[in-house]
């Protein structure tokens, strides 16, 4: 069976669950999916979702525990927009 990239899986995982979700999280959801992704997989397509703008990642409650959760459906306002 063919790989899917990290990037996808992580996606996908996120459409799926529609919540907010931790970093370690979503590992154990992606393992369950490809058994050999591994956390950095994981990180590197947090990594490159969040600078394509399809989700968001922020620091949570708990020092080092990062929350993510998709972008869709959300927009910024730039300062001279408000």
């Amino acid at each position: 069976m063919p790989r899917f990239p990290s990037w996808y899986i992580v996606y996908q995982i996120l459409k799926e669950e529609r919540r907010v979700m931790t970093e370690q999280e979503i590992y154990e959801k992606a393992r369950a999916i490809d058994p050999l992704i591994s956390i950095s997989d994981v990180e590197k397509a947090l990594m490159k979702l969040e600078l394509n703008g399809k989700i968001r990642v922020y620091e949570g409650s708990k020092k080092g525990i990062l929350n993510v959760e998709l972008a869709e459906g959300t927009s910024f306002l730039t300062p001279d927009e408000e």
